[in-house]
């Protein structure tokens, strides 16, 4: 039987430059970049929620 994982969209910062992305969020809390690659334009690869 498959397994559905529920993402939930949202806009996340880039910790290194403060660029604002558009992501999804799995129910772990793992971010998956929309339209990019696992990081942001200037190489950064940790960011935070937006609320």
């Amino acid at each position: 039987m498959a397994t559905t994982t529920t993402r939930t969209k949202t806009i996340v910062n880039c910790l290194e430059c403060g660029a604002m992305i558009a992501a999804e969020l799995d129910e772990r809390g793992s971010v998956c970049l929309l339209g990019t690659e696992d990081a942001c334009q200037c190489g950064g690869r940790e960011f935070r929620r937006l609320r």
